[in-house]
């Protein structure tokens, strides 16, 4: 596979692919030329796209020679109008697909006065099952060396976890509050409210998906505790964990072999014989930030969108809101 953005793939990237031999898989594939003339080409470029979108996405790459399944020569296609050519392949993509794949990018790659490769990146899709429904309609997926068209039970199953997918997230958030309320983080945090960050990419939720830690670590560092780094990190169990060795245990934020985020934090409460005070503006900073290396991590372990944010907080019952210093000292004199 080609492990970086399509837009940041060059000359070398495909060139490298011929010198390390690398071979087709799940999500790479490779062909000689470019055929959307017939009917039986159009299906064929259909079933092919539509195989990573349901099963875990990937590249498609029109311009390289293989052999026994390994990039062997990049020969290029024949390009006159590239306009012409990206128009006419979203076109038969939106029209020859159902539900549609979103997501799809295409680009050419020019190495000039030598050759022009066109490269197709398929996301993974969670819509999937899709179908091809040119002339007689297929469900395709793929396995380690090809497509396959699928039978009557993988269609049903690729149904089931599409429409699944959802409460595998609700239950999987649920089960992470409910080991931090009940103190079963992995480092001790102080007592008292807490402020929870979960950064869950959908593609964290497919079946098999792992993450080398090696990788994990070498993207994440410094990792970020809501604008603070940490001091000490170390791996555990579920992947790679980050926090503050001296003084209160303030946090921690732990990133999971599956690229899910998870931070807790109990900066920005404030607790006085008179007041119980939540700082919004604090946290909301905080959150900002973190967030902004958070999305850089996942973008350095091509982790793609969509992915989803919550916020929550426990332990903050009789806690009040305030915004900024200011208004909380004219709020209590009010």
């Amino acid at each position: 596979m080609i492990n970086k953005p399509i837009e940041e793939i060059t000359v070398e990237d495909l060139e490298g692919l011929i010198t390390d031999e690398v071979g087709e898989g799940k999500m790479l594939e490779f062909k000689r030329e470019l055929h959307i003339d017939t009917s039986g080409e159009k299906k064929e470029f259909l079933w092919d796209v539509s195989s990573f979108a349901n099963a875990s996405g990937g590249h498609l790459i029109f311009g390289i020679k293989e052999e026994d399944s390994k990039a062997k020569e990049i020969v290029g296609i024949d390009v006159s109008e590239e306009d012409k050519l990206l128009r006419r392949v979203e076109n038969i993509l939106r029209t020859s697909i159902d539900p549609r794949i979103p997501g799809i990018q295409l680009r050419l790659i020019e190495k000039p006065s030598e050759w022009k490769v066109f490269v197709i990146h398929v996301p993974k899709s969670w819509n999937s099952p899709h179908m091809v429904s040119v002339s007689k309609s297929r469900f395709y997926s793929r396995n380690s060396k090809e497509k396959f068209p699928m039978d009557v039970t993988e269609i049903r199953s690729a149904f089931a976890l599409s429409q699944e997918l959802p409460e595998r997230i609700r239950r999987f958030r649920d089960g992470r509050l409910a080991k931090i309320i009940a103190d079963e983080t992995p480092m001790p945090v102080a007592s008292g409210p807490r402020l929870i960050l979960h950064v869950l990419p959908l593609l964290s939720f497919s079946v098999g998906v792992n993450f080398d830690v090696n990788e994990i670590y070498k993207c994440s560092r410094p990792l970020c505790m809501f604008g603070k780094p940490g001091g000490m990190d170390r791996f555990n169990i579920d992947g790679y964990l980050s926090y503050i060795e001296a003084g209160p245990k303030y946090g921690y934020a732990q990133i999971f072999r599956t690229g899910t985020i998870e931070a807790v934090t109990t900066k920005h409460f404030s607790n006085t014989d008179k007041h119980k005070i939540i700082n919004s503006s604090g946290f909301e900073l905080d959150c900002i930030r973190t967030l902004e290396r958070y999305i850089q991590i996942l973008k350095q372990l091509v982790i793609k969108p969509p992915v989803l944010i919550f916020l929550s907080m426990t332990g903050v019952l009789g806690y009040i809101i305030v915004r900024l210093q200011k208004k909380l000292d004219r709020f209590f004199k009010n």
